[in-house]
C-alpha cells in the first residue's frame, strides 16, 4: 500500500515536472522571439542614429557658412556705414565753411 501511494506520488511529481519544463519551453521561445525583435529595432534606431547624425553634421556646416557670409556682409555694411560717414562729416564742414563765406 505503502509503496503504491509513493508511486502514485512519482508518477504526480513527474507530470508537474514535465508541465513546468513544456513551460519553460514555450517561455525559452517567446524570448527567443522578443530578443529578434529587439536586435531589429535596435538596428533601425543605429542606421536611424547615424542618419541623424550625418543630418545634424551637414546642418552644422551649413550653420558655419552662413554664419561666416553674416560676418563678411556685416563688415561690408560697417564700410559703408564709415564711408558715408566721413561724406557726411565733409559735407558738413563744407557747408560750415559756404555758411562763413
Amino acid at each position: 500500500m505503502e509503496k503504491e501511494r509513493f508511486e502514485i506520488l512519482l508518477e504526480d511529481i513527474r507530470s508537474q515536472v514535465k508541465l513546468i519544463a513544456e513551460g519553460h519551453s514555450v517561455l525559452d521561445y517567446k524570448i527567443d522571439g522578443t530578443n529578434k525583435r529587439l536586435d531589429k529595432t535596435n538596428q533601425k534606431l543605429d542606421s536611424f542614429s547615424e542618419t541623424l547624425s550625418g543630418r545634424i553634421d551637414e546642418t552644422n556646416k551649413q550653420l558655419m557658412g552662413i554664419r561666416k557670409d553674416m560676418q563678411q556682409f556685416n563688415k561690408k555694411i560697417l564700410e559703408i556705414l564709415d564711408k558715408h560717414e566721413n561724406q557726411l562729416q565733409n559735407h558738413e564742414s563744407r557747408i560750415i565753411t559756404l555758411e562763413k563765406v
